[in-house]
């Protein structure tokens, strides 16, 4: 029950309410049925403060399945990025999601060009290629699909940073 009481906490937001879940024996590690964790679900949701509470009581990153990088950098939120790497330091800055896609194909994607300077800074590769063999390049040529107005060539993606 209170493993189910974090993750709705940390989907709603409530850092407190998830501290005090934590302190009262709630497992930071938990997994529902459909493997998502208490800390996917914060980072999925934009959750600053739950996240760093998870990390502050040590939330173990399974790299093979926690691609919180992919969602952080899909909504733009450098600050989820910039506490995810912080807080891990053996964080995985090329995992690749089930279409070969890194956190950078991502964020080139969708036009974030801070999301992308801040990955490419932190050793994220851009020469990878996904399973299409795109690059994360190939991608801020193509009209970025969260900001319709915002296209490859007002963002400028960062050549002098690759």
């Amino acid at each position: 029950q209170l493993n189910s009481l974090l993750r709705c906490s940390a989907r709603r937001g409530n850092a407190d309410v998830a501290s005090a879940l934590i302190e009262a024996g709630a497992d930071v590690n938990d997994r529902d049925e459909e493997g998502q964790s208490a800390m996917s679900l914060a980072v999925k949701s934009g959750n600053i403060g739950v996240v760093q509470v998870l990390i502050e009581s040590g939330y173990s990153m399974e790299h093979s399945v926690d691609l919180f990088l992919h969602d952080a950098a899909a909504m733009n939120r450098l600050d989820i990025l910039e506490i995810l790497c912080l807080g891990y330091s053996d964080i995985d800055m090329n995992s690749t999601d089930s279409r070969g896609q890194t956190a950078l194909h991502l964020a080139a994607h969708r036009g974030h060009l801070d999301v992308v300077r801040f990955l490419v800074s932190e050793g994220s590769d851009p020469d990878v290629v996904d399973g299409k063999g795109w690059a994360p390049l190939h991608y801020a040529t193509r009209k970025p699909t969260s900001k319709p107005s915002n296209s490859c060539w007002s963002i400028q993606f960062p050549l002098n940073m690759l």
